[in-house]
């Protein structure tokens, strides 16, 4: 069995019928049109908006941050934009990638430095 059928029967298993969207699904991978509204609405609506708007498909769909600037910055190479406004959306874009591992970076530092913290006082023995 190639990798091919293992998608298909999965899809199918998983939906009623095997459809484009049904296979994106199955895969967990955005939908063309997921990433094309994002977009849009990036390029088109007040931040806040956007933001609200980013935020409620994330939930509802269960998107990743991760999958969304990684899709659409790709998205942004493929439309015709002018160059200065593509070089602007892939520098935010990339400031959200950082703003994410740095992020990351500090949950996973925080417990340590709390427990190194912690013991440093002779908070230790008192429990």
């Amino acid at each position: 069995m190639d990798l091919n059928e293992v998608l298909l029967k999965s899809t199918h298993m998983a939906s009623q019928q095997i459809t484009e969207e049904a296979v994106y699904l199955c895969t967990g991978n955005l939908l063309p049109k997921d990433i094309e509204q994002i977009s849009y609405w990036l390029l088109n609506e007040q931040y806040s908006e956007s933001f609200k708007r980013i935020n409620d498909m994330k939930t509802r769909k269960g998107l990743a941050l991760v999958d969304i600037v990684r899709e659409v910055t790709m998205f942004v190479f493929k439309i015709k934009i002018p160059p200065a406004v593509r070089v602007q959306l892939v520098n935010d874009l990339a400031d959200i990638e950082v703003i994410r591992i740095k992020e990351r970076r500090l949950n996973f530092r925080a417990p340590n430095i709390l427990n190194e913290q912690f013991e440093k006082e002779g908070n230790l023995e008192r429990l």
